[in-house]
């Protein structure tokens, strides 16, 4: 059941929505029980539209919004709680480990720090160099690399060569941890 003054979902109440489909990491809604819904007629509208279906929207940014009680929740959240059977700190991100943030299977999802999290990104479409952390320096014309480390920026140099600037950005990658991931493009 869930507290309706905070709407915290609790695994149970999960677990009396939703079968969760591990080969795809879909959420299916299940046929759901009255006691869910403060009217009878709620309760039959929504299981006679849903039960049965894949549950939650694409949005805009390719995550997976399931609404539950009518406060919409990261699909990929609610499948992490699902597969765990527990529901981890909200200071803790869940991590898409290949990217892809409709990918909500098992195998696809870890519990990370805010800042691990951050070391798996993608690369943003906008990047010109190809590569995350390299850019050319507008005034000299040299390559730029630099990275983020503790939450701070820290400048890697600037060289003569993209192909210098990338090795300086991947070294200092390895050096601190970035996911191999990092960078990459969806």
């Amino acid at each position: 059941m869930t507290n309706k003054k905070s709407n915290q979902l609790t695994i149970d109440y999960l677990n009396e929505c939703f079968l969760l489909n591990p080969l795809t990491g879909d959420l299916i809604w299940k046929f759901r029980p009255r006691n869910h819904f403060k009217w009878a007629s709620e309760w039959v509208l929504f299981n006679t539209q849903n039960a049965g279906n894949v549950a939650g929207n694409l949005e805009g940014n390719g995550y997976i919004r399931v609404r539950i009680n009518g406060v919409k929740h990261k699909a990929h959240r609610i499948c992490y709680w699902i597969y765990t059977n527990k529901i981890p700190d909200k200071e803790l991100d869940i991590d898409h480990i290949n990217g892809v943030k409709n990918d909500n299977r098992e195998l696809n999802l870890r519990l990370v720090s805010a800042a691990e999290n951050m070391k798996n990104m993608r690369l943003n479409k906008s990047n010109s160099s190809g590569v995350m952390g390299v850019d050319q320096h507008k005034k000299t014309k040299r390559w730029r690399a630099r990275i983020t480390i503790n939450s701070k920026k820290v400048h890697l140099g600037y060289f003569h060569s993209k192909d210098e600037a990338i090795a300086a950005r991947k070294l200092a990658e390895a050096n601190n941890g970035y996911h191999q991931n990092h960078g990459s493009k969806q």
